[in-house]
């Protein structure tokens, strides 16, 4: 609820009181280790259930991403040190490993390992590993969708089935939240790791259970909760990938909610049965909840960003032009391209930094400990220096290298334009003079030529590269429009501090022939060390000069596929103007 348009503060604080009150009443700190009982503890206590205790520290990493309260992250782990200790160990048994369903072998008499303590708590590693980037979690994540992947798979339509004893008996009742917990973990590690494999399986979960469970009325057949276990993680998977044919499921999530409207639904009491006989179940409100929440909550503004400091960022700039409010190209993109992952930087966390990509750049976070309130704290990489140069950063001060990008500027099917690397040769070349004509062409192989500077003169030389900002380029960089901030809506400048999304000017600018929207077009290019920025005077007023695609650019040169397709983010609403 605290997603909803405009938030819900007070559903927040509810979460923040059973958050506190959960840790308070049922965390069993003289156990060993410590987890959370099935009662209160003044009550008695109860036994430990693995499953359950995976699914509250989930809800915690969803406190976390609603508060960025560090407590609630640490909270979250100390209850996956708790899930990661009922893993099985004994290799005598019949498929080792797994997790156990609960502590206390009186409940559980048979020992059963079953998938829905197993995945949640691959979920649940895959986000500690993407919040704080510790390898253990994503090894602790990897073994366990490992198991249920090698052992509760009915090979015939590669769903997954309930438990297996220690007699190697399996129960073969396939739950919608057993889908729906390795839907979440596949789309998670695709999200923290980029690994298409796990990408290309849970689309493959997601398919197969849609079709399930979407005949002979499998669906409103299972129980309430687990099918709003099962549909968020089906919005997970298609938030992640921004991929159209992951939105398959959003038919029958309508038609389900359709019908618990009408057949499931006291109208006396607004309380919902699911047609179900007896009193209605507090779990099947909650239930109804998130499943009237998840078409509704903006999940694209909270769920995109690798970390909440990410999106203040791109808001500034882009929001008002993904809400109308400003007639220019983005600064960004639509929206992140794909999930945050972890790359090697020598002074990050256990030598890793986190990163999300986007059409035209690269945003970092060198240090997620680090301060929050820093305008440093979201940092952007030198991705067109690296192409140029040939060379992948992995610390402050040492890079590793790598052929130069041979990818051209303009469409991707473009053989005669320049390409990264035909700059390579020109980042010593001498800077122009203010009010000099920009009159220098560059061909694919780097040789340069005059040409017709249509007007365009050098405007101003930076010191610290000795290379002078094309007039074009210069007025881009000081200009001024609508942009966002925490208040709303306003004019202020479009870049600030001056150099911030760029970086410093690594070349000339040089006109060129590009081959744009299928057709060949003289196009003025310059390189900075974190963007390439184009002019095209055929282009309309505020789409003249524009952001190059470096980020996917880069994407592509650095892991040789293409980069996701972007999730687009709702921008905040424009009553929120001053």
């Amino acid at each position: 609820l605290a997603g909803l348009p405009g938030g819900d503060q007070a559903a927040l604080a509810q979460a923040r009181l059973l958050w506190h009150t959960y840790f308070a009443n049922y965390w069993d700190t003289d156990a060993n280790p410590p987890g959370g009982d099935s009662y209160p503890l003044p009550d008695g206590g109860g036994d430990k259930y693995y499953d359950d205790n995976a699914w509250v520290g989930l809800n915690l990493i969803e406190v976390f991403r609603a508060t960025g309260d560090q407590k609630a992250l640490a909270d979250a782990a100390r209850v996956f040190d708790f899930v990661a200790s009922g893993w099985d160990t004994d290799p005598h048994h019949p498929a080792p490993g797994g997790v156990f369903w609960t502590a206390a072998a009186n409940v559980n008499p048979t020992r059963d390992r079953n998938t829905v303590s197993t995945a949640p708590a691959a979920e649940l590693a895959l986000y500690l590993y993407g919040f704080t980037g510790e390898p253990r979690y994503l090894d602790w994540a990897r073994r366990l969708f490992g198991w249920v992947e090698q052992t509760m798979k009915d090979p015939a339509d590669g769903l997954y089935w309930d438990h297996i004893a220690l007699d190697g008996t399996i129960e073969k009742t396939k739950w919608s939240y057993n889908q729906g917990a390795m839907i979440g973990a596949a789309a998670l590690f695709f999200r923290y790791t980029s690994d298409y494999g796990y990408l290309h399986r849970g689309q493959e979960i997601a398919r197969a259970s849609v079709a399930y469970y979407g005949a002979n009325d499998r669906l409103w057949a299972q129980d309430p909760a687990f099918n709003a276990v099962y549909f968020r993680n089906l919005q997970l998977l298609e938030l992640t990938t921004g991929d159209p044919a992951d939105r398959a499921y959003l038919p029958l999530l309508a038609d389900y909610g359709e019908r618990a409207w009408t057949q499931g639904r006291d109208p006396a009491t607004g309380l919902f049965t699911f047609g179900r006989p007896g009193p209605a179940l507090l779990a099947n409100q909650g239930a109804a909840v998130q499943l009237y929440a998840l078409p509704a909550v903006n999940q694209q503004g909270v769920a995109a960003f690798a970390d909440d400091a990410l999106a203040p960022v791109w808001a500034r700039g882009d929001a008002p032009v993904a809400a109308g409010l400003a007639a220019r190209t983005w600064l960004w993109g639509p929206g992140p391209d794909g999930g945050g992952a972890w790359e090697q930087f020598d002074e990050g966390l256990n030598g890793r930094r986190l990163v999300q990509y986007f059409d035209k750049t690269r945003m970092e976070v060198n240090d997620v400990n680090g301060d929050r309130a820093s305008a440093y704290f979201v940092t952007q990489g030198l991705l067109a220096e690296d192409m140029i140069l040939g060379r992948v950063q992995v610390g402050v001060n040492r890079f590793t290298p790598a052929a130069p990008a041979a990818i051209p500027f303009g469409d991707a099917d473009d053989m005669q334009g320049p390409t990264y690397a035909s700059l390579h040769g020109l980042l010593a070349a001498p800077a122009a003079t203010p009010g000099q004509p920009v009159a220098q062409a560059v061909a694919r192989n780097g040789t340069t030529s005059p040409a017709d500077p249509r007007g365009v003169t050098c405007a101003a030389v930076v010191a610290e590269t000795q290379h002078c900002v094309a007039s074009v380029f210069w007025d881009y960089l000081n200009s001024s429009g609508t942009v966002y901030t925490a208040g709303g809506y306003g004019q202020g400048p479009l870049f600030a501090p001056l150099f911030y999304a760029t970086g410093l000017p690594l070349t000339e600018a040089y006109w060129t022939e590009l081959k744009v929207a299928g057709r060949p077009q003289p196009v003025l290019v310059q390189a900075f060390e974190r963007r390439i920025l184009t002019y095209i005077p055929a282009n309309p007023a505020g789409w003249q000069v524009e952001m190059g695609n470096v980020g996917r650019h880069y994407y592509q040169w650095r892991y040789g596929h293409e980069l996701p397709a972007p999730v687009a983010v709702t921008p905040p609403p424009v009553a929120s103007r001053p």
